[in-house]
């Protein structure tokens, strides 16, 4: 991801500190410092069992800063923490300013239109029943390096890896992602669904699925010959879970950012 344009600081104390400006299609860190939520500590054998959750998006046990693209559609930004317990406690805690939740300007370009991941009709919004547990997005060339010297041709490709907790109400159960991808000026380059697969149970009566493959294949060349695509920037889907034929989602707009074609090695 390219450097953040602004930093959100949700420090002890109460304190929020704003760095920079947050700007349309540009990526913003978010550091929050775990003491703000101290209440549930839940631990096993040493281990800890507790998350603090932004939106969905696990924040760590640690002070890890936490990036992600600001929509070039957006306005303004709606935050807001939740720290709980792992397993059973029933610990849960919110900084939420009292259910107001923290809003932030968003500044730059005009917001424009474009063409989203379209919500799937029908679709229940439920984050009990299919949830994000984890994502990480890479842009990679994949052409082989030689044994000696430097690689002498590019094979850009963009990997999705995503982890989902659904819902284990019944045996026979689907998961799925749509997908698009856009470049730097927020034009479509692609579009497709794609399967996640079951691979383990979960803990609340749940099963882990999850995806770890190509979603774009980029330019390619070798010495002579080259094949242009469109370098992919930004990264959307939408989750969906079908079991006992219906369709849930979390009914979250996933979006992430990507770096330039020119950035990777």
């Amino acid at each position: 991801m390219n450097t953040p344009s602004a930093t959100i600081q949700f420090q002890t104390g109460w304190h929020e500190i704003v760095s920079g400006e947050i700007q349309r299609g540009q990526p913003l860190r978010i550091e929050f410092d775990p003491q703000r939520l101290p209440q549930c500590r839940q631990s096993y054998r040493g281990a800890a069992m507790w998350d603090i959750i932004l939106f969905g998006m696990t924040v760590d046990r640690k002070p890890i800063p936490f990036e992600l693209g600001v929509p070039t559609d957006a306005s303004q930004f709606e935050l807001w923490f939740q720290n709980k317990d792992t397993y059973g406690s029933g610990c849960v805690t919110w900084n939420s300013r009292y259910g107001q939740n923290y809003w932030f300007d968003i500044a730059g370009e005009a917001p424009r239109a474009r063409p989203n991941v379209a919500y799937r009709a029908g679709a229940i919004h439920d984050l009990s029943m299919v949830n994000v547990q984890g994502t990480i997005l890479q842009k990679r060339n994949e052409f082989p390096t030689p044994t000696s010297g430097p690689r002498v041709g590019k094979d850009i490709q963009v990997w999705l890896m995503l982890s989902a907790w659904v819902r284990n109400v019944a045996y026979q159960k689907s998961v799925w992602m749509d997908v698009h991808l856009f470049d730097q000026q927020d034009n479509l380059i692609h579009a497709e669904t794609f399967a996640l697969r079951w691979t383990v149970p979960e803990a609340g009566n749940g099963d882990s699925f999850q995806f770890n493959g190509k979603v774009y294949q980029g330019t390619t060349a070798t010495p002579g010959s080259v094949s242009p695509k469109p370098d992919a920037r930004k990264l959307q889907f939408r989750l969906y879970f079908e079991v006992n034929n219906q369709v849930y989602t979390d009914d979250v707009l996933h979006e992430l950012a990507l770096s330039s074609d020119a950035m990777t090695p």
